[in-house]
């Protein structure tokens, strides 16, 4: 059986011009893998990690990512996977880099499986990412935003069969302007990403180094997650 393709997700500046940000893919039964593009549109490189930090909800909204608190990585990527067992890992093309998360999921992800990965995603300026020169290519998710503005996702991952909308609408934090909601489907795993768009001058935890900021959310408890942050460029 031929592997599903990837799907893309972009954003769209003008509705005309298309900038790669991430791509997902259900490689295999009940394995979901997934990447981010470099500012290039390329392979992206991990810059940067923050150390782990328990946060409420009420911190997420003014979490900061100052490069001085992180360590310098500087490994090419290969993917990152929620493996089926439930266990989680960034794979560099270096395998002394590769990072795994030392706590996995006691139930094995499937179509039933309630959300398994919530995610954070902040981009530079959309601006500063490389317009693709072709069409972008299918099958393709897109956020359409201002050259000038960055996006933040809140994201989160669920087996097919779960009511993940009732989770992501009373959990994920919802805005009157300049937000989109963006669904990625599989055959046994599916995702709801929710975009808003806001200039640079009024985001207040964004990093002043170049790239896409990836923070993954380990539940510990209602309304408490262990956090661990990336870099990307």
């Amino acid at each position: 059986m031929p592997r599903p393709k990837p799907t893309r997700l972009y954003l769209r500046t003008n509705r005309t011009v298309y900038r790669r940000l991430a791509w997902f893919q259900n490689n295999r039964t009940n394995e979901m893998v997934f990447g981010l593009y470099g500012l290039t549109g390329d392979q992206s490189t991990l810059r940067y990690v923050w150390p782990e930090r328990e946060l409420t909800r009420e911190d997420l909204t003014s979490v900061s990512h100052n490069v001085q608190d992180a360590e310098r990585v500087n490994a090419a990527v290969d993917q990152i996977m929620c493996k089926a067992d439930g266990t989680f890992q960034i794979q560099t093309k270096d395998s002394e880099k590769t990072i795994a998360h030392t706590s996995a999921r006691t139930e094995a992800l499937g179509e039933k499986t309630n959300v398994f990965l919530e995610m954070m995603i902040t981009t530079d300026r959309v601006g500063a990412y490389s317009p693709i020169d072709d069409r972008p290519k299918a099958p393709l998710l897109r956020m359409d935003a201002a050259a000038d503005h960055r996006v933040s996702f809140d994201a989160a991952f669920s087996g097919v069969d779960h009511d993940l909308d009732s989770v992501v609408k009373a959990t994920m934090p919802t805005s009157n302007q300049n937000q989109e909601s963006i669904r990625w489907d599989s055959n046994t795993l599916k995702g709801i990403l929710v975009g808003h768009q806001e200039s640079p001058a009024s985001d207040a935890h964004s990093s002043q180094q170049p790239g896409t900021i990836l923070s993954v959310k380990f539940p510990l408890a209602d309304d408490v997650w262990r956090v661990k942050s990336f870099l990307f460029e």
